[in-house]
């Protein structure tokens, strides 16, 4: 599985829009889990033939890969912004990091 960030839009009255119509629309059954105060979402590895190309990546973007079935816990303490992932702290589900740079 896959973590990643998606974007958030508010209305005219500053109310936050759903975006769980979009997000099931474009990732369908890849779509594993969403958390909203942290916007992101758990995807997939397997079908990222499917996915991969829905998705812009920024220069910094961070890309959590998780084995088996990760929980909203463990995903929102790697995509936290605070923190450091060192050999102390990573944790057992987390198989590896993508940091992308430069679009690369």
């Amino acid at each position: 599985m896959v973590a990643t960030d998606f974007d958030v839009s508010y209305d005219e009255q500053g109310t936050r829009e759903d975006p769980l119509p979009r997000l099931r629309e474009g990732f369908g059954e890849s779509l594993v889990g969403v958390d909203l105060d942290g916007q992101s979402v758990l995807l997939r590895g397997d079908d990222f033939e499917r996915w991969g190309p829905l998705l812009r990546f920024y220069e910094g973007a961070l890309l959590p890969i998780f084995r088996g079935g990760a929980s909203p816990d463990v995903v929102r303490q790697v995509c936290s912004r605070a923190v450091r992932l060192t050999s102390g702290v990573w944790p057992s589900e987390l198989r590896a990091v993508l940091h992308m740079w430069d679009d690369i």
